[in-house]
């Protein structure tokens, strides 16, 4: 694909006026968020949105969540981005409120029926929109500068890591996009959580917000199962069994009480990303791979923050392959982890290092 080469600058956090101007003359913009960096798009200017998938190499059949600031969420939603009848009569307009209450501005997008603003090219032709208002407070005052919404999906060519930094934006999207806001490293680090309130309240994507605590917030079931990829249009972003993948061959590994003792390592060059520690029963792994811990003091919080950093940096260091220990199971956050190792490792599954090599659990 030919994208149309642009000199991209870097913003400082203070540039939000800067920003606004650019996105208003339909340019692309890469905006800071809690989650991860969203590349924006005036969801106004179609042309825009048609250079947001050209810039990322994105499918149509991917629908793009609409950020909104909260000054403008009843305005917004007023102007036809959500279906305005089913906002006043539906049955969860209370979740809405509830939610938007409880998680917002924060890494929450809820999936609701789409109003006319909400184009084919927004909702992937599909009946629903998905919005969200990040927690940030320069791309909160972008778009109060904006007066409008933007589109946002992760600032990265498509299926790649997703961007938790300015530099890690430009690594991606240098020369194809106008600007990055550099508001600094993202605090969370992993994508919102996505819930559709669309017939059945269910998660789509995990995220920081977990299906238990999604349930008390608006009083009713929340359902964890995820719409299938294979149904086109997507129903939420980050649905494809390969996704927020690195280009190396990710390989996730059992936790390490159930290897066999004496396991060693495959010849070659390989980077292990442990969850803790390394210890005793694993020493020739820490001795003969390039070893990274993800959350060696039992900070799940900023395992996630370092997680896709931390794979970026293992990704561009060129090994044969990266060992992966998967998170232990557990809400929230861990679920996220574990889905999002899931998806770089293309679903393969689980291996265990024993005497005689990896072996499926």
């Amino acid at each position: 694909m030919s994208v149309p080469q642009r000199m991209t600058r870097r913003l400082s956090v203070h540039e939000t006026q800067q920003a606004a101007m650019l996105l208003r003359a339909g340019g692309l913009v890469a905006l800071p968020t809690e989650t991860v960096y969203g590349l924006a798009a005036d969801v106004r200017l179609p042309a825009a949105i048609d250079a947001v998938f050209d810039a990322k190499e994105r499918p149509a059949s991917d629908p793009l969540i609409v950020h909104l600031s909260h000054h403008l969420l009843g305005e917004d939603i007023a102007r036809g981005l959500v279906s305005t009848g089913w906002a006043r009569d539906g049955q969860w307009r209370g979740a809405v409120e509830a939610l938007s209450a409880a998680a917002w501005p924060g890494p929450l997008t809820v999936v609701l029926p789409r109003g006319p603003r909400a184009t084919d090219r927004i909702t992937a032709t599909g009946p629903s929109v998905a919005v969200r208002i990040p927690a940030h407070g320069a791309t909160l005052s972008v778009l109060d500068a904006l007066g409008d919404a933007v589109v946002a999906p992760s600032a990265n060519r498509f299926g790649r890591i997703s961007p938790t930094s300015a530099d890690a934006v430009l690594t991606e999207l240098d020369g194809r996009i106008d600007a990055v806001l550099d508001g600094g490293p993202c605090t969370i680090g992993v994508e919102s959580t996505v819930i559709t309130l669309v017939d059945t309240p269910a998660v789509l994507r995990p995220g920081a917000f977990d299906a238990t605590l999604l349930a008390a917030w608006i009083g009713a079931p929340v359902a964890t199962h995820a719409a299938p990829a294979s149904a086109t249009p997507h129903a939420s972003p980050g649905l494809l069994d390969r996704h927020y993948a690195p280009r190396t061959r990710v390989i996730r590994l059992a936790a390490r009480e159930t290897w066999e003792p004496g396991a060693s390592p495959p010849l070659g060059r390989f980077a292990w990303l442990c969850w803790s520690s390394p210890d005793e029963r694993v020493w020739p792994w820490s001795s003969a791979c390039t070893t990274l811990c993800l959350c060696p003091d039992g900070d799940v919080a900023g395992a996630a923050r370092r997680l896709y950093a931390t794979m970026r940096d293992l990704d561009e260091a060129c090994f044969d392959a990266l060992f992966v220990e998967v998170p232990p199971d557990g809400p929230g956050l861990l679920t996220a982890l574990n889905d999002r190792l899931r998806r770089a490792s293309s679903s393969t599954p689980i291996l265990r290092p024993t005497l005689d090599g990896l072996l499926p659990v």
